[in-house]
């Protein structure tokens, strides 16, 4: 399981790094929670047994992080 994120962290990361989708993604949602939104986000691995470390969360932790950074919801379609 560890190993599998990991790896998972490194291809966000990369996607992330050139814009793509799921930086798209992460932004749109960003935005959504920004304009007041809750978000919920689920993942049949971290619903069978909590706490489970799950690679969804790496999507929680990224949309976090921009938030506390001050994302710029403009710069990013």
């Amino acid at each position: 399981r560890a190993r599998v994120i990991a790896a998972h962290r490194r291809d966000v990361e990369r996607d992330i790094a050139r814009g793509g989708p799921i930086d798209r993604e992460l932004a749109a949602l960003t935005r959504r929670v920004l304009g007041g939104e809750r978000i919920a986000l689920a993942c049949w691995c971290k619903m069978k047994r909590a706490p489970r470390e799950c690679h969804g969360d790496l999507y929680v932790e990224e949309i976090e992080r921009r938030v506390a950074s001050g994302f710029d919801a403009r710069t990013t379609e």
